[in-house]
């Protein structure tokens, strides 16, 4: 294939990369503000309305030494770990041995599961529930 593009490929070109660096702003965005107010001073952060291109007053740590001193942060992270782990673990392993079972002719009560799993996969389980809250 040549090098030379047509019109409708240097158009194509052209939309793609202002897409792309509209969706990076849309990302970076609120990551950059985050960041900047929370090495900002906190009575000026909370005096200011809007975004934050730099940080405001002198540039304050205190938010990252309180969580990092704070010992609950620890124990949330193991336990998010530790749930994480074993739920993913025992999930796939519950899984592989249904799939297995499943995949086998002449399982009892075969179809009515797959019906079931299928059913549920189609119409997810808290639809109802949210559908009966709203009230619609």
């Amino acid at each position: 294939m040549s090098g030379i593009q047509t019109r409708g490929e240097k158009v194509f070109a052209v939309f793609n990369y202002c897409m792309m660096i509209m969706i990076c702003v849309i990302t970076i965005y609120p990551l950059w503000h985050i960041v900047m107010a929370s090495v900002s001073d906190p009575v000026l952060v909370v005096r200011h309305r809007g975004f934050f291109p730099w940080p405001l007053g002198n540039l304050h740590f205190k938010g990252y030494r309180l969580v990092i001193e704070n010992p609950n942060i620890a124990t949330g992270f193991a336990n998010t770990f530790f749930y994480v782990t074993i739920g993913t673990t025992l999930g796939m392993f519950v899984t592989i041995l249904g799939a297995y079972a499943l995949s086998r002719k002449g399982t009892l009560w075969n179809r009515p599961i797959m019906l079931i799993i299928v059913f549920t996969m189609y119409f997810q389980g808290g639809s109802y529930p949210s559908i009966l809250w709203c009230g619609t």
